[in-house]
């Protein structure tokens, strides 16, 4: 729980604030801009606690339980738009860690 406190407390307040206040019939422009907005955050937050990505020995239940239970949390918690949001966004910071891992260096070919 000292993990999910951390994340929850080192959100930047303007990412907080643009998906606190999604609407849940937020058009698609507004979901993309806010999942854009919150994509370097879920970026660190998987960099930083790498068993978001991977529970296994970080949960006490198996690994079904506990995919089951934070899916039911998770749809408890959040609002349509909201639920989109973080699927878009994971998607979106998985694409920029990919890049990252394949070029450490930030070195561009096409600008070069």
């Amino acid at each position: 729980m000292t993990d999910v406190r951390d994340m929850i407390e080192s959100e930047p307040d303007e990412v907080g604030a643009a998906f606190d206040a999604l609407a849940p019939d937020a058009d698609e422009l507004t979901r993309q801009r806010v999942a854009e907005l919150y994509a370097p955050t879920v970026a660190k937050l998987l960099t930083d606690y790498p068993w978001l990505s991977d529970q296994t020995g970080h949960a006490s239940k198996s690994p079904k339980v506990t995919q089951d239970t934070v899916a039911e949390s998770v749809a408890a918690l959040y609002n349509p738009a909201q639920l989109d949001v973080i699927v878009r966004a994971s998607r979106i910071a998985h694409e920029q860690m990919r890049q990252l891992d394949a070029d450490p260096a930030g070195d561009d070919p096409a600008s070069g």
